[in-house]
């Protein structure tokens, strides 16, 4: 998206916006004025950025430990058979037992922050995260092991759709893209965080580590406030007022953005009210198609194979026939992910999401077809004696998976997130939060537990063959029907892109595309 479009948005939503027939609430602080709402009145010089920032790590830190959580058995595995004498298939639901908590706690996550808030359930899971951490740290036989990491599992991802929210309306809209990429930043740094600590760390101490992220986010929120939108939406105006306040500083006009935050909770209830839906429909008519792409993309997002590496990476390496050190290759696996992420925050911030997934899926897959074919010709000529050429193998083989991780970071893994946080109203953004985050972690225990089988019939090139296909659907379903919103609403961001607006400087009517 060029400089040009991304002005033509700014002018067809001031446009919509001077044009709109609906009455704006005026906030209860008589200065301010409902009527001149814009995102570039704004100035950034006189806003606070530690509070948000605080606000930031609070709910992303909770994405941190649970990619510490996920990483977890790949550097311990061996040590937990010594320790408990237990199988590969109960070592299998060592990491499965994690995705049973996500899958449950996920569904649930939402709706209870509806209930009570964003900041205090978050400190309510990160108290359960801490116990569970403490079960596996001190278990004494596979029983207790399974229930601690249950535990911590479901505390995880109970605290995975309120951070995203929390994240999400505490950020001002020229920041919400990259506080909200750094969620998958931090995933991703959990888990070469635990791969190098399993290394050289006994596991209970491996595990006891774990149990600091959810205390230091504890402490994050006993500093911060609830969500603004959040306490709008409940209707508690002064208090809504005083969050914002203290996420923007006292120096900052926040007139503007109340007014936004107040009319965007009413225009969605009163949406909601006049077509007369029953409180048993959860998401509005307008809202059905952008919520099945998000959903759409969270599930087949695992299907690409990010989390069966990431969960077994050292197994897989040494499944490859590979003599190197499988805890270092996959340490570095790990930090190429958080490379890619960590370019991704200036990469979405300057192109936009859906360029940015796109070239992330393309370059995704043909890795992966990469790795594939590599492994193809291995298994069938893997009697050669050529050196030359198993070398060449080995290094194809390498090479397909580091591209693999470090492009999946670099967009496909972000920006399903990111859109789940701003593509919806609060009426129905913890709803379908939630329903996308448990079809992720569902996706993520089918395929965990259907990777081995599919190995056991078809050989690794058959798996990786079988995320080389997932990657391609992910990629069409992408670019078929994934839009360029700029950080807004999918359904109020689509229709201004088809206004003919009247530019001020040369006052010519412009035709916007929808296809940006």
């Amino acid at each position: 998206m060029g400089l040009r479009q991304h002005k033509r948005f700014h002018r067809a939503r001031n446009f919509a916006e001077a044009n709109s027939t609906s009455e704006l609430i005026t906030p209860s602080k008589p200065s301010d004025d409902c009527l001149d709402v814009r995102f570039d009145d704004h100035e950034p010089s006189k806003m606070t950025l530690w509070t948000q920032i605080c606000g930031m790590l609070a709910g992303n830190l909770f994405h941190l430990s649970g990619g510490y959580a996920m990483g977890f058995t790949s550097p311990t595995l061996d040590q937990l058979r010594d320790d408990f004498d237990i199988s590969m298939d109960t070592a299998t639901w060592v990491a499965s037992t994690l995705m049973i908590g996500y899958i449950i706690g996920c569904g649930l996550g939402g709706p209870i922050s509806d209930i009570i808030g964003r900041r205090r359930s978050l400190q309510l899971y990160s108290f359960i995260s801490i116990c569970g951490w403490m079960m596996v740290t001190f278990a004494q036989n596979s029983q207790m092991l399974l229930s601690g990491r249950f535990v911590h599992g479901l505390a995880d991802s109970l605290a995975v759709a309120p951070a995203i929210l929390f994240v999400a309306e505490v950020s001002h809209v020229r920041f919400r893209g990259v506080f909200m990429t750094f969620a998958t930043i931090c995933a991703t740094l959990g888990v070469p965080i635990v791969y190098i600590i399993g290394s050289y760390v006994p596991w209970r101490y491996t595990a006891f580590i774990g149990a600091t992220t959810p205390f230091t986010i504890f402490g994050l929120l006993a500093f911060s406030h609830e969500s603004p939108i959040y306490l709008m939406k409940k209707g508690l105006v002064d208090e809504a007022w005083n969050a914002l306040v203290w996420y923007r500083g006292q120096e900052f006009d926040v007139g503007n953005e109340i007014c936004e935050i107040r009319a965007e909770n009413e225009a969605s209830y009163q949406e909601f009210v006049e077509t007369k839906r029953s409180h048993f429909v959860l998401v509005e008519r307008d809202t059905i198609r952008p919520a099945c792409i998000a959903i759409g993309l969270m599930g087949l997002l695992p299907m690409s194979g990010l989390f069966n590496i990431t969960f077994f990476a050292a197994d897989i390496i040494k499944d490859l026939g590979f003599d190197t050190n499988q805890n270092a290759m996959s340490v570095v696996i790990g930090l190429l992910r958080t490379l890619g992420c960590a370019i991704s925050v200036f990469t979405i911030q300057k192109y936009g999401r859906r360029r940015c997934m796109l070239v992330s899926a393309v370059w995704v897959t043909l890795s992966m077809s990469v790795a594939t074919l590599g492994v193809v010709y291995q298994e069938h000529f893997q009697q050669t004696e050529n050196t030359v050429l198993n070398e060449a193998l080995n290094l194809t083989i390498v090479g397909g998976l580091f591209s693999f991780m470090f492009s999946v970071g670099m967009g496909m893994n972000p920006v399903p997130w990111i859109l789940l946080g701003e593509w919806f109203t609060p009426v129905n953004r913890a709803f379908i939060n939630s329903c996308g985050t448990a079809l992720f972690f569902g996706s993520c225990l089918i395929t965990i537990q259907v990777s081995e089988f599919l190995q056991n019939q078809v050989g690794m090139s058959g798996v990786l063959f079988s995320y080389s296909i997932w990657s391609t659907i992910f990629t069409a379903i992408a670019f078929m029907w994934v839009p360029e919103t700029f950080g807004g609403l999918y359904h109020a961001t689509i229709p201004l892109l088809n206004e003919v607006v009247v530019d001020d400087d040369d006052d010519e009517s412009i035709q916007l595309s929808e296809d940006v």
